[in-house]
């Protein structure tokens, strides 16, 4: 039976896992904060990206043609034009010093080799079963329109997607390569996210209630979306397979999920 406020030293017991409880596992005392920070940077350089495709699309439509939205390629025209594009470019184009591109391969080609495993997972418990019930996402999602089933498809190819390019070869994951922009791009997506639901909340009192379920897309909503693609397929997924994936391959497959985190705004340390 697992406690609900485990000691260092405790048997743990978690969804058919078991494991025991020591001092590099995060208490709620230290987790539940993270539901109120998110990435202010992000959200500072949409305010810009918003400002210069307003001015655009009136161009464009003084024009008589439609300007496509597309935040990344706003990004990278125009960083050295503002300080905070700059720094938001700078730092999603970190390469982590622990970074091994050898250990990064040898992850991505754990990920094809027990391909079908991975993805049936991937779909069924990852997606499917974490995101609609984790409290918060949903939450999101419904004041966003993506959690109808009509939504729902384009929803789980649109991250299959992501997944797929991060896992695919080496250099995708590199910066400037499709998986490295992809990652960018989610991580301006989740700030249109946060500024539509606050928009409409200061509109609405009641619409969201931040207080309860925290900011939208936050720092936990990410690390939990980053622990979704790498832990359950490990630890839960695999094993039920009958496939117990070596230590060798947990450690390298988890570097390649770590590897984004700078791109994606989440932090190392959990």
């Amino acid at each position: 039976m697992s406690s609900p406020n485990p000691q260092v030293g405790d048997h743990m017991n978690k969804w058919g896992y078991s494991f025991v409880w020591t001092d590099e596992h995060l208490p709620r005392e230290e987790t539940d904060p993270l539901q109120y920070e998110s990435d202010r940077l992000g959200d500072e350089a949409l305010a810009k990206l918003l400002e210069i495709e307003a001015v655009k699309h009136k161009t464009k439509k003084d024009a008589g043609a439609q300007a496509p939205r597309d935040l990344y390629a706003l990004l990278r025209d125009h960083r050295e034009e503002d300080e905070v594009l700059r720094e938001l470019w700078d730092e999603a184009h970190v390469v982590p010093s622990w970074v091994s591109w050898d250990q990064i391969e040898r992850g991505q080609k754990y990920f094809s080799r027990y391909a079908i495993a991975n993805l049936v997972g991937f779909g069924l418990q990852g997606f499917v079963a974490e995101n609609a019930t984790a409290v918060r996402v949903v939450e999101v999602l419904v004041r966003t329109g993506g959690f109808p089933t009509s939504k729902l498809l384009g929803r789980l190819l649109e991250t299959f997607q992501w997944l797929v390019q991060v896992t695919d070869y080496l250099a995708s994951i590199q910066p400037g390569a499709s998986a490295h922009i992809a990652t960018v791009h989610f991580r301006l997506l989740h700030a249109s996210v946060r500024h539509k639901v606050r928009k409409l909340a200061s509109r609405y009192p009641g619409y969201f209630d931040e207080g309860n379920y925290g900011v939208p897309v936050n720092t936990l909503d990410s690390i939990h979306s980053i622990s979704t693609f790498s832990c359950n397929q490990l630890y839960l997924q695999l094993p039920r397979f009958g496939i117990v994936p070596s230590q060798q391959e947990q450690e390298d497959y988890i570097a390649v999920l770590r590897c984004v985190l700078p791109s994606w705004n989440t932090p190392s340390l959990f």
